[in-house]
């Protein structure tokens, strides 16, 4: 069985509203806003009140829930829906297909081990019938080798 990272997307997900809202780093309130100017999430004290980063924003702020409907409704996030599916149902098929690729990759170990194996052989076969001939060869000019200083002395001692 294979183990692995799964990516599902539940599209009852992709069609909820945003009902839980983070807190706010710097004053620990909920981020119920979105300012539109710098595209941040923002709390009521980062919005409103003088000197906080978003005070002079304030026609640039929306509630987190319209901004999400008017995006839940947008060609944008259609297309993004479609290709997080399309993406997943991908990695769902990159992932039936795993099983199938290993066995694949086994075969091909095995069969290159195999060819590997009797390549060897045919190499060990060679060489053996090789040494035998060598041997031979060696064995035939040695004896006559020998033949010929047998030869050579009985000349020599005759003369």
């Amino acid at each position: 069985m294979a183990h692995g990272v799964f990516l599902v997307v539940d599209s009852s997900f992709l069609d909820t509203t945003f009902d839980q809202a983070e807190n706010c780093p710097d004053h620990q309130k909920e981020r119920t806003l979105f300012c539109t100017k710098h595209k941040q999430l923002c709390c009521v004290a980062c919005a409103f009140y003088t000197g906080q980063q978003h005070s002079s924003c304030k026609n640039d702020m929306n509630y987190i829930s319209e901004v999400y409907k008017d995006f839940a409704s947008s060609e944008e996030y259609k297309k993004l829906v479609e290709r997080i599916q399309n993406i997943a149902r991908l990695v769902t098929q990159c992932q039936a297909d795993i099983p199938r690729c290993k066995d694949a990759v086994d075969k091909l170990s095995k069969t290159e081990i195999e060819i590997f194996r009797i390549y060897k052989a045919e190499i060990v076969a060679y060489l053996d019938k090789r040494e035998t001939e060598l041997l031979t060869e060696i064995k035939q000019r040695r004896d006559k080798d020998i033949s010929i200083l047998q030869t050579l002395k009985a000349h020599s001692e005759s003369i």
